[in-house]
């Protein structure tokens, strides 16, 4: 069993029961594993996701919280807690094709380099009109400067602890983030097939609110991507911490910088100036975490 699916359950009631139907429907059922996380979760959903779990031939992990915690936290903690080598994102509002897991899955047993399984899908507005995205795989470039891995990834989840999961200060845009991190170190698999229809009913936190946008705009600042950046949420942006990752993403990319140190190491070679210049930006990204800490400490 290589897969673990996972879902952050909040407010879905509505689509539940038509979620677990297209669930158990999966080619590649039921040799997969299945982890959800209830936050703030309605008596409804427990009542659904607690006769599942007694019926279903899936293995499966039900969590629930009673306080509102952010996407990214809710992500990690489903990956910390999967036991599967490869991680798919399944939200509960949108429908994946059945052969898109089991697709997903080949990619990435074929290609021990790829960090990530995505391929195209159908974008389902208001009126049911759907509209076809991502049906060519992006360049190298598309990766490193927009968010192309869609509504339904598959990562290697080795990948996603060396680059130390999503940064859970962002409640919207945690995925845009990441998507942006792992292009700078990590390969992409692009199935020729599409995985599913993402429905976009304008009722998210990236659409509903002004939070995506100003995060959108907090993500591409820290990356430098200033053509993109709006200059009407430049000011909001600067209020998240845009020169380091969380303790937790410093974590997993020190790792990654400190493996590669000791690789070179070992092979007598000089460490070469990119590696440095990386190692140096996390160092000074680790104190100014201390620094964000220790001033926040002092206000409390």
């Amino acid at each position: 069993m290589y897969t673990t699916v996972i879902l952050s359950l909040y407010r879905g009631e509505k689509y539940l029961s038509e979620y677990l139907r297209h669930l158990e429907g999966m080619s590649l059922f039921p040799n997969f594993e299945f982890m959800v996380r209830a936050v703030l979760p309605s008596k409804g959903e427990m009542e659904i996701l607690e006769s599942f779990q007694r019926y279903t031939q899936l293995p499966m992990g039900l969590t629930w919280t009673s306080r509102h915690e952010p996407l990214g936290r809710t992500w990690n903690e489903l990956i910390d807690r999967s036991s599967g080598k490869f991680v798919a994102i399944w939200n509960v509002d949108d429908i994946r094709f059945p052969a898109s897991l089991m697709d997903q899955e080949q990619l990435l047993l074929d290609d021990p380099k790829s960090a990530v399984a995505c391929g195209p899908f159908w974008v389902v507005g208001p009126g049911k009109k759907r509209q076809l995205f991502e049906d060519t795989a992006p360049t190298q470039f598309d990766l490193r400067t927009g968010f192309h891995l869609g509504p339904f990834p598959m990562f290697r989840k080795s990948a996603l602890v060396n680059i130390g999961g999503f940064d859970e200060q962002f409640v919207s845009a945690c995925d845009y983030d990441l998507a942006l991190r792992l292009a700078e170190r990590e390969t992409v698999s692009w199935s020729s097939n599409v995985l599913g229809e993402f429905r976009n009913s304008h009722s998210g936190l990236s659409t509903a609110t002004c939070v995506g946008l100003i995060e959108r705009t907090a993500i591409e600042l820290r990356y430098g991507l200033e053509g993109k950046v709006n200059p009407v949420f430049r000011g909001r942006a600067r209020s998240y911490c845009l020169d380091q990752m969380t303790v937790r993403g410093l974590k997993g990319s020190l790792g990654a910088v400190f493996g590669e140190i000791e690789s070179v190491r070992h092979r007598n070679r000089r460490l070469d100036l990119k590696s440095k210049g990386r190692l140096r930006e996390l160092l000074i990204a680790m104190r100014c975490v201390i620094r964000s800490w220790t001033r926040t400490f002092q206000r409390s």
